[in-house]
């Protein structure tokens, strides 16, 4: 039987430091001796929050331009790669330009 890690190391890391500093800021805040503890691991706790939503937006934004963090992640049996946000928004709307087009073709129809 092998192992399967489902997360990868850095996921771990900030859960367990989450869970560390949430619960150390939990158990020392009706403690009088303890306040500093208490500030450095809620700190601690509201700046991981953050960092952890600045990485699927870095995901999403860089994903077509620079190699993300989460490689496979969006990536299901049959689906196309995802091209990032960036990358969507410069590239020419097709179904836009085809709308275009068959309007054109009908206007020529209609001319004649």
């Amino acid at each position: 039987m092998s192992t399967v890690l489902v997360w990868d190391l850095p996921t771990r890391v900030f859960h367990w430091l989450l869970a560390v500093s949430f619960f150390g800021a939990y158990v020392s805040g009706d403690a009088d001796g303890y306040r500093t503890l208490h500030v450095l691991l809620g700190y601690t706790a509201a700046g991981l929050v953050p960092a952890a939503g600045a990485r699927p937006l870095v995901a999403l934004v860089l994903a077509g331009v620079v190699l993300a963090f989460w490689s496979g992640v969006f990536k299901a049996p049959g689906m196309r790669t995802n091209p990032g946000l960036i990358a969507a928004l410069t590239q020419p709307d097709v179904d836009a330009q085809r709308v275009r087009r068959d309007e054109r073709r009908e206007r020529r129809r209609g001319a004649r």
